[in-house]
């Protein structure tokens, strides 16, 4: 009878306690397993297309680590239940399970170390994210657990027991994305209700001047320069940091936006067609600045007339007073400019012809100095912000105060106390070393300006990636790059071996010292070869960060 109740009890923690614990201790171990996926998921924009991209760009490299840990685990847990599985192989396949706990943990805590320059943030969206993915994760686990006792059942695959445990880290980005799928529809209305929300505040608040700034480059930069000039005369609120999306813009209207409000100022971002279209519908500006077009974000847009026509969208969308300021420089927005039929427009540039122009310039590592022509008066400015871009980007700032009726002289007092936006060619001191921290993002055409700064300077040095984000043109610019690289720098570390491979070939067919590249693994592999490279009078050029969802695995 006592054998009856001990045989009775065993069964039960064999068929009922024991799956539940593998089953929460497997769930716990693909939560955290599972952390670089969320991460590039949300970089992703919580889109599946462009999440599968980050395996693309990292030629799935965690996935394949996953994959040796699953069949490392599988070999080991299979060899244990043939060779002891004679003594209980219920017994013997849980215990087995011991190798799967251990090499997950020593991944997981190998993964933790890894840098991140964008860490996964725990929104409300993301948490939500992550708890049904773990109620999937458990379901999973219990589902795989059936599966192997059926399977198991049959005396000749017996020792499969637990086996497919072993493999549930090879399911976890698609159980993330059954989870993103499950929750979507309430984060659409969720999302739909806040930016509905935010729109009528916008609308309902006649008095508020509302200013739009979009382009492929320069937005944050022309932003603060210009919350910068008129903070002081008006009630200015901004979006804030690179919140350039409609739940970005969402956040700053329902938390910063008050009755007493006189002017917000709205970076506008797009990454595909409808994106600008969109947020203007929603903001309704009635002055759009075009700062610049270049073939940022082609990969998702396909084509450059399709970045064109939707960055107009701006301008065609502006309301009341209908104030366009357009980047004349440009050449792209050079031609909408001259489509554009609005009275109230004006182009901005570096020569004469345009609404307000500039001469003199003179620049170095201590910023800009140059004068202002303006109604046939001139007007002395310094500025401690550097290169010619910025000075670009501060004439489109002083036009659009102008059109607010603001004194110029005014406006060139608040021009001298500009500071940099961070990580937009950024000044910066380390000891005797200069750095110019460009890290924020990169294209073709900020990349020549940055590069024509940095030759202001001694002993230079870039630590670049390259561009992101180009599509079939990526090729084609990064080894112009490199040529340009070659023409400036004295040493340059690339980072990432797989999009750099063109700045590389452009650097060697310029004739650059092959012995002055180092092709590091990541930013942190670069940042200790910098050490090794530095001089008292070295400047290091920061061009672009390569983010996460670009980053080489290691």
């Amino acid at each position: 009878m006592l054998c009856y109740i001990l045989d009775s009890v065993f069964n039960i923690v064999t068929d009922l306690i024991v799956p539940i614990l593998i089953t929460i201790m497997n769930t716990i171990l693909l939560m955290f397993a599972s952390k670089r996926f969320l991460q590039a998921y949300q970089l992703a924009g919580y889109r599946a297309k462009e999440f599968f991209g980050w395996f693309k760009n990292t030629r799935a490299r965690y996935m394949c680590r996953l994959f040796m840990v699953s069949l490392l685990s599988v070999l080991l847990l299979v060899l244990t239940n043939i060779l002891f599985g004679f003594l209980n192989v219920d017994y013997i396949a849980g215990l087995s399970l011991i190798f799967y706990i251990v090499f997950m943990t020593i991944f997981i805590c190998t993964d933790r170390k890894q840098p991140s320059k964008t860490p996964l943030v725990y929104t409300s969206r993301m948490r939500r994210l992550i708890v049904v993915y773990v109620i999937c994760s458990f379901i999973l686990t219990i589902g795989l657990i059936q599966i192997s006792d059926i399977v198991a059942s049959y005396r000749r695959f017996i020792f499969l027991r637990y086996a497919f445990i072993c493999v549930t880290p090879l399911f976890t980005p698609f159980v993330m994305l059954l989870a993103s799928y499950i929750v979507l529809p309430f984060e659409n209305l969720n999302n739909k209700r806040y930016i509905n929300k935010a729109k009528k505040k916008l609308q309902e608040n006649d008095k508020l001047i509302k200013i739009g700034i979009t382009g492929s480059y320069g937005k944050t930069s022309v932003k603060d320069i210009l919350y910068s000039i008129l903070s002081e005369d008006f009630i200015t609120v901004k979006t804030k940091d690179s919140y350039n999306t409609p739940l970005g813009i969402t956040r700053t209207v329902l938390g910063e936006i008050d009755d007493y409000t006189e002017i917000f100022i709205a970076e506008m971002g797009a990454r595909r067609v409808g994106d600008i279209s969109y947020l203007t519908e929603m903001v309704q500006p009635e002055i759009g600045i075009l700062t610049g077009i270049t073939l940022q974000h082609l990969e998702t847009f396909k084509t450059e007339q399709n970045i064109i026509n939707e960055k107009y969208e701006l301008i065609k969308g502006l309301k009341k007073q209908k104030i366009a300021v357009f980047n004349t420089d440009n050449e792209n927005v050079k031609n909408l400019y001259e489509s554009c039929e609005y009275e109230n427009k004006a182009q901005i540039n570096l020569n004469e012809g345009g609404d307000l122009y500039v001469k003199d310039i003179k620049c170095d590592e201590s910023g800009s100095n140059f004068t202002i022509c303006y109604n046939n008066e001139d007007y002395a400015v310094k500025t401690r912000l550097l290169g010619k871009h910025n000075i670009i980007n501060i004439l489109m700032c002083v036009k659009t105060a102008l059109y607010l009726n603001m004194d110029i002289n005014k406006i060139i007092e608040k021009i001298a106390l500009l500071k940099p936006t961070p990580h937009r060619l950024e000044l910066l001191k380390s000891g005797n070393v200069t750095i110019l921290d460009d890290a924020y993002n990169s294209n073709p055409v900020g990349s020549k300006y940055a590069l024509e700064v940095l030759n202001y300077f001694e002993h230079k040095i870039i630590i670049t990636p390259g561009f992101i984000e180009l599509g079939d043109v990526a090729k084609e610019k990064n080894y112009e790059l490199g040529k340009d690289i070659s023409k400036v720098c004295d040493y340059a570390i690339l980072v990432g071996k797989i999009q750099t491979e063109d700045i590389y070939k452009g650097l060697i067919e310029s004739g650059f010292n092959e012995e002055n590249i180092y092709v590091a693994i990541n930013l942190e592999d670069a940042k200790k070869k910098l050490k090794d490279v530095l001089k008292s009078n070295s400047t290091v050029l920061f061009e672009n960060d390569l983010p996460d969802n670009y980053n080489e695995v290691v």
